[in-house]
């Protein structure tokens, strides 16, 4: 009888799921006026493998299959323990660093929805990111805790999304604090930077933040590091665990074989990196429009205070999304008055993958974090844009 359930089993499981994809209406159906022909071969394909397990029931299958029982279980239970092996082996062993994605999704779980930035870090968070230790403040920052401003303290905030948070790094080595003693041996006095990089923040998030909180904290310059998505648009409300938008079962049943690191694997080695945006907007792209407006408002906030800003573009390689961005952004620039530069030269000669985290995660490491700190201070003093060294 054992047997009898145990080939069952399957043939349920996959009749069952070919009886849930049956319920999808495809949205361009050719076929029996609800399926498209890809889908319909799908369904077709999954009902006839339901069928053919289901047959293995039947008196002569059975008859044939019943002598070979034990090596037949023995078979399908091997088969089910290497699977679970090898996700263990992939969890412990992360090939070209896969767990990013779901650091990802633990990351947003983490995120407090707000009113104004759409969402907040939670202050006062310890816990490890990406594979490293991470440690915020009291205002939710990735940074000290930040005291009153001291005497002759020059201060320095940072703008920014995951690239200036620091993925992957440990909390001393993102670039905003690798600027801080480089350019306090230039300028010879004290300097306090100020990293206010969130992970996905867009420029209209960042230009939000600077009105509420950054502003408050005195800085004598603003330094915004420009990423090429950060002219995405976030919906409202922000949902720290969003419901699912799939349609399909068939995506829906993707979306639950996701959480498998083994799963993964493949649909990035197959599909490439989740979240790779290299299509060019349109000019009046509204998401384009408003990260423009937002650096237009970013530049207003600064200049009534007498506060420089400089801009930076994040990249270490040449797409047309970016080279679009750098002229977009190259002419607000002109039209605010502000500085921009572009750090592309700053990476040149270099092997990327020397200065990335993984093959799955563009975001740069500990040396790419330097090569950054050390092209800020370098750009800050040639510019002007920092004050002039003081007398020894």
């Amino acid at each position: 009888m054992w047997f009898r359930i145990f080939l069952l089993v399957p043939a349920l499981v996959v009749l069952l799921l070919a009886g849930w994809f049956a319920t999808h209406k495809s949205a361009n159906p050719s076929v029996l006026g609800r399926y498209s022909v890809s889908y319909a071969v799908a369904l077709a394909a999954m009902a006839a493998a339901g069928l053919a397990l289901l047959g293995l029931q039947a008196r002569p299958m059975y008859a044939r299959l019943f002598p070979m029982r034990w090596k037949f279980a023995l078979l399908v239970g091997t088969l089910a323990l290497g699977i679970c092996l090898l996700e263990v082996t992939v969890r412990l062993a992360d090939p070209l660093g896969i767990s990013y994605y779901f650091e990802v999704k633990k990351y947003v779980t983490l995120l407090v929805p707000d009113d104004d930035l759409i969402y907040h870090m939670r202050p006062n968070l310890r816990e490890s990111f990406f594979g490293a230790p991470v440690q915020l403040n009291e205002l939710g920052l990735r940074e000290r805790p930040i005291g009153p401003k001291a005497a002759g303290e020059y201060r320095v905030l940072f703008l920014g999304d995951s690239i200036t948070f620091g993925n992957g790094v440990k909390d001393d080595e993102p670039f905003a604090r690798g600027v801080e003693p480089l350019l306090a041996a230039k300028l010879r006095r004290p300097v306090r930077t100020i990293n206010a990089g969130v992970g996905s923040y867009n420029t209209s998030q960042e230009d939000a933040y600077l009105a509420r909180g950054g502003l408050q904290l005195e800085p004598d310059l603003v330094v915004l590091m420009y990423v090429q998505n950060d002219f995405f648009q976030h919906a409202r409300p922000f949902f720290p665990t969003a419901p699912s938008t799939a349609k399909s079962p068939l995506k829906k049943l993707v979306q639950f074989l996701e959480g498998s690191w083994l799963f993964k694997l493949p649909v990035h080695l197959i599909v490439g990196r989740e979240g790779k945006y290299d299509a060019v907007p349109p000019l009046d792209d509204p998401g384009l429009v408003e990260s423009m407006n937002a650096l237009r408002s970013i530049a207003k906030r600064c200049r009534e205070r007498g506060i420089p800003l400089v801009v930076f573009f994040w990249r270490w390689q040449i797409e047309k999304v970016n080279v679009l961005l750098v002229a977009q952004i190259e002419k607000v620039a002109a039209e605010e008055k502000f500085r921009f530069a572009d750090i592309l030269p700053w990476f040149a000669g270099l092997d990327f993958r020397k200065i990335v985290n993984s093959a799955v995660d563009s975001h740069p490491n500990a040396r790419g974090h330097e090569i950054t700190a050390e092209g800020i201070v370098r750009y800050l003093v040639e510019s002007g844009a920092a004050p002039p060294p003081r007398s020894p």
